[in-house]
Formats: structure tokens, C-alpha cells, sequence
């Protein structure tokens, strides 16, 4: 389950795009206006940003640049009623995760929402592969005297020499073993 927080000042769309991705299982979190918005992001982690370009108080694009400073992996999509290159651009350069133009699809904005929280997920496992490659979990850490533990303390040096691809495959693997999907 992720946690969305929804930006827009349209009560109406507002309850649509909740009951959408209520339905598919997620948490939402809802704001009617940019500061409202920067407000609810500080005090709950959220997976995923939908924002209005136009807010009662704020501009969309400053709102973003906002929200990309405090957790710049945070995706955020860009909703907006004006579909004019320069916004689409700008919103872009600010590092929105994607945009959409009102009035949208339900099943493009289903297929938005999912492709943006997997984007975010590959990219925050990416960066605990890469945690785990600088060495930053050494296997000197590893508590234990077990046959195990033992094992892959001897083994361990090993795993440097395979290729990235292997690496990856061996850890999705684990993970799976694990419990996690």
C-alpha cells in the first residue's frame, strides 16, 4: 500500500482520483491549496505526489520545487487543465515524474500512478544495492557463529566478482525468500 497525497483545489476531482486509487489500495492524503499541500508532505511520508499546476495560493511549479527539496525521490505528477508545452516543460525541468492534462482517462491515470510508485520503488532498491556495494553493510557486521553465518562470512568475497546482472538476480531471490515481493 502507498500513501498518495492529492493537490488540487477541485473538490470534485479531488474524490474521484481518492475513490480511484482507494480502490486499488492506497492511502490518500488530500490538500486544496500549495501550502496546505507542503503542510500534510512534512508531517506524512508520502509515495506519491498528484499536483494541480493552478492552486488558489500558490503556484503548481513552486509548490514542486518545494517538495522536490525536502524528499527529492518523492515522484510527483503534474495535473493540470492547461496543456501548453512551456508548463509541460518547466514542470519537467523541476523534475515532475510525469504529466497529465484535465480532463485525463482514469485508466491513463491508473497507469501513471503505477508506473511512477514502480519507478520509485526500482530506484530506492537500486540505491540499497548500491548502499550495499560501497561497502556500507559490511559482512564483518554479521552477528552469529552459525554454520550459516560462517558461510557467508568465508564466501562473501566472492560475491564482489559477479556481474551486476547476477548480483541483482541473486538478490531479488533473496528478498523473495524473505517474504517481500
Amino acid at each position: 500500500m502507498s500513501t498518495i497525497l492529492i493537490v488540487d483545489d477541485e473538490k470534485n476531482l479531488r474524490q474521484v482520483l481518492r475513490n480511484a486509487l482507494e480502490a486499488e489500495g492506497h492511502a490518500v492524503l488530500q490538500a486544496a491549496a500549495g501550502q496546505e499541500a507542503l503542510d500534510r508532505f512534512a508531517e506524512v511520508t508520502c509515495d506519491l505526489v498528484l499536483l494541480d499546476m493552478i492552486l488558489p495560493d500558490l503556484n503548481g511549479l513552486q509548490v514542486l520545487r518545494r517538495l522536490k527539496r525536502q524528499a527529492p525521490d518523492v515522484p510527483v505528477v503534474i495535473m493540470t487543465a492547461y496543456s501548453e508545452v512551456r508548463g509541460a516543460v518547466e514542470a519537467m525541468k523541476a523534475q515532475a515524474a510525469d504529466y497529465l492534462c484535465k480532463p485525463f482517462d482514469l485508466d491513463e491515470f491508473r497507469v501513471v500512478v503505477q508506473r511512477c510508485l514502480e519507478t520509485a520503488s526500482l530506484a530506492q532498491d537500486y540505491r540499497r544495492i548500491r548502499e550495499l556495494e560501497a561497502g556500507r553493510h559490511h559482512v564483518g557486521q554479521i552477528v552469529g557463529d552459525s554454520k550459516s553465518a560462517r558461510q557467508l562470512r568465508q564466501t562473501s568475497p566472492f560475491a564482489g566478482a559477479l556481474d551486476p546482472r547476477t548480483r541483482w538476480a541473486i538478490w531479488r531471490r533473496a528478498r523473495r525468500g524473505a517474504g517481500s515481493p
